[in-house]
């Protein structure tokens, strides 16, 4: 089997693409300061994330409801 010079050079291209992506995602995270950024990266701490972002967000409702009852 043969492989012209044009499948050679698209190849190496579909590789520093890859590369390139995958740095950028990598900058990404470094500049956020967050592991997550997408749920396709990590499909069980994105799912954690959500539910404890959840929970913080009816903690501060109970504060918030306390507040209002103790005034």
């Amino acid at each position: 089997m043969r492989i012209s010079s044009l499948q050679i050079f698209n190849i190496a291209n579909k590789g520093i693409a890859d590369a390139n992506e995958s740095m950028i995602h990598t900058q990404a995270q470094l500049s956020s300061g967050v592991r997550v950024l997408n749920p396709s990266d990590d499909p069980v701490a994105s799912t954690k994330i959500m539910q404890l972002t959840n929970d913080i967000a009816n903690i501060s409702q109970y504060r918030r409801n306390i507040d209002i009852r103790g005034k």
